[in-house]
């Protein structure tokens, strides 16, 4: 890769080549030379998807650091939440503090298993919009809503509504 890009030669860098570059555990160094390489790029949102779901912090780092402006969608944070990384969701807090922590994140967040401080978890909840969260039996396995309302409980003025068994028809 090194070979091909000291020479020179102008080509066009594939969206497809900057995700695997993202996305790969091993390929911080080829994702730094092809940054390197077009720092005008235009990044996706898959880019983003991609190092923040399965790339490195170091990857998003840059990629952040280059691109300050991107726009960090519920996708993102889906991704980063999804991996059980705590730190890429960090990362992506930090340097956007206006994101929305949507319950389909916080979902996502506690089905990664993800050990989060008491510090992550305070500033997660503290993005989280709407501290409702309901249960339905039917569809949610309970261990996930169990966890869930752990973690909406280091949020003051926490309301939980579960409905009872009784309300609930089995389906059949």
């Amino acid at each position: 890769m090194r070979l091909l890009l000291d020479r020179n030669l102008d080509f066009v860098i594939a969206e497809s080549a900057l995700i695997a570059a993202a996305s790969s555990p091993i390929a911080t160094e080829i994702f730094k030379l092809l940054m390197n390489r077009r720092p005008d790029m235009v990044v996706t949102e898959a880019v983003l998807i991609a190092a923040a779901g399965k790339g490195s912090s170091e990857r998003l780092e840059l990629l952040l650091d280059r691109h300050p402006d991107l726009v960090v969608t519920e996708a993102v944070l889906i991704a980063a939440a999804g991996k059980g990384s705590p730190e890429r969701l960090e990362l992506l807090l930090d340097r956007h503090p206006d994101v929305v922590v949507t319950e389909t994140v916080l979902r996502k967040l506690v089905e990664s298993g993800a050990h989060l401080e008491t510090k992550t978890l305070q500033r997660i909840m503290d993005k989280y919009p709407e501290p409702t969260i309901g249960e339905d039996p039917w569809t949610t396995p309970s261990y996930l809503v169990t966890r869930m309302k752990l973690l909406l409980l280091a949020r003051r003025y926490l309301i939980i509504e579960t409905p009872s068994t009784e309300t609930c028809i089995p389906p059949h």
